[in-house]
Parts: C-alpha cells; structure tokens; sequence
C-alpha cells in the first residue's frame, strides 16, 4: 500500500501572501521527509503561496492524492477551510486532514462545521 499510496502535502491559496517575500514551506517540507523516510514515497508537496490557485487545482486533480494535508496558519484558515472543501468536491475519495497552528487552535469548531475535513493534527 505505501508504494501506491499517493500523498500530497500544502498550503491553502491566500492573496496575503502574494505580496509577500514567498518563503519555502519549511514545515511541509519536513513532513514530507519524515513521511518518505517511513515509506511513503508518492509525496508531493505543493507551495500555493508561490503558484496560481487555478494551476494548483489542475496539479491536484491530475496527482489524484489518497491524501491531502494542509497546514493552516492563522491569517489563512479561512482560505484554507474553502480550499479544502473545494478539493473535497473535487476528490471526494481523498482524505483532508489539517494541521498549523489555526487548525491546533480550532481544531473542535472545524470538527464539527466542517464535514468535509477528516482529521485535524
């Protein structure tokens, strides 16, 4: 299963951030490494920050993940909780799990508005 097993690591699209010095995801970034280390080697990570949303959507469509983890930070949780229900209409089979520090603080209201979520770590 880990051979087939396709995960896709990322951040929500949010317009803040494209007048910003765009910044490597360093935490997806060593997630992934962890997650590749433990035998998962169908990983991507994907910097939305640094990309367009509509080619971000074609990537994702087109990597069809198993998984998808989004790391939330507090100015882009609410871009991040459309961004994931979006995908969850695209993909419904996909697992949507989020992360960051938005996710950790309002880890019960996003459990409970948002059906489209999985998990929240």
């Amino acid at each position: 299963m880990r051979d087939t097993y396709r995960i896709v690591l990322t951040n929500p699209p949010h317009q803040l951030h494209k007048e910003k010095l765009p910044l490597p995801p360093l935490g997806l970034l060593c997630l992934s490494a962890f997650v590749k280390a433990h035998g998962y080697h169908l990983v991507d990570v994907i910097d939305n920050y640094a990309e367009n949303k509509y080619d971000i959507d074609t990537h994702i469509r087109r990597l069809t993940p198993n998984l998808l983890g989004i790391s939330l930070t507090a100015e882009d949780g609410y871009d991040g909780l459309q961004f994931a229900h979006h995908v969850r209409q695209q993909l419904p089979d996909c697992q949507i799990v989020l992360g960051g520090q938005y996710s950790s603080a309002c880890y019960r209201e996003i459990l409970q508005e948002c059906d489209w979520v999985d998990y929240v770590v």
